[in-house]
């Protein structure tokens, strides 16, 4: 009996051949030859150093001071500030897109002031004024004929 001959390993361009046999380019496989490297990034340059994000551009603007007068008195305040200062002012004077604005604005920053009380309980004067209006409704009915 004949021991079968054993294999010698593959060297690295025998894999690669063998690989490329195999590997059927077609959609969502690009062939191999325009793939990227191994081991070479895609973007080489990458983010440039010292490139800020659009929050870090916004914080910034909402920081700079502005002067804003406020009863005739010049002040120097930050940006922010200024912007809800004015949307306030235009909301109290009767500007219904701005009181709703500052509302959702309140109700997303500060939900603590529009949380609702958990107590159900009725003060006496809730309920004296209760009794007061079904006394009132139980005698119009009365009065009418009509059933109770």
């Amino acid at each position: 009996m004949t021991r079968p001959a054993k294999r010698r390993p593959m060297t690295d361009e025998q894999k690669a051949r063998a690989d490329e046999a195999d590997y059927v380019a077609g959609f969502g496989k690009p062939p191999r030859s325009s793939q990227f490297a191994k081991g070479k990034s895609g973007n080489p340059a990458g983010r440039p150093r010292g490139a800020r994000s659009m929050r870090t551009l916004l914080q910034e603007i909402l920081d700079q001071p502005v002067t804003i007068s406020i009863k005739g008195v010049p002040r120097q305040v930050p940006a922010k500030e200024a912007v809800l200062t004015r949307l306030m002012s235009q909301a109290l004077t009767g500007k219904t897109q701005d009181a709703a604005l500052f509302v959702s604005l309140i109700k997303t920053t500060l939900p603590e002031q529009f949380a609702e009380e958990a107590d159900d309980a009725l003060s006496t004067d809730e309920a004296k004024l209760l009794e007061a209006i079904a006394s009132k409704m139980l005698m119009a009915r009365g009065e009418r004929g009509e059933d109770v």
